[in-house]
């Protein structure tokens, strides 16, 4: 698999999820009867935000776990996060990009997915 620039990764994991049947949360990857699977199975029928980027990048989640933030586009999606739940602060405790995607709803993760897609063009 070719790798993929930052801005690729996250256009393509934005565009996975644009139709919010393919969103979902508490897990990186739900199959047909909403049990876990791996984001990259063929089972897999919806992604929460860092289960799309692991399928876009094409890492199972065995091998994101020992990347220690390691996939194209990761950490300008968790500045994105951050960002995201300091202008919608509305729930105390929430954490970084799975807390907000668990938290804020698929609207704000597709606007938290172009706000990290502009933080990669930056640099």
């Amino acid at each position: 698999m070719t790798e993929l620039t930052h801005v690729q990764a996250l256009t393509a994991a934005r565009e996975l999820l644009s139709n919010k049947a393919k969103w979902t949360t508490r897990l990186y990857a739900k199959g047909k009867h909403k049990e876990s699977v791996d984001p990259i199975s063929e089972e897999a029928t919806c992604f929460c935000s860092l289960g799309a980027l692991m399928r876009v990048n094409g890492h199972s989640k065995d091998i994101y776990d020992r990347l220690d933030g390691g996939l194209a586009g990761e950490d300008a999606l968790h500045e994105a996060a951050t960002r995201m739940i300091r202008k919608y602060a509305r729930n105390e405790g929430v954490n970084g990009t799975v807390g907000f995607n668990d938290q804020y709803g698929h609207a704000k993760v597709l606007e938290m997915f172009d706000l990290a897609i502009e933080l990669a063009k930056e640099g």
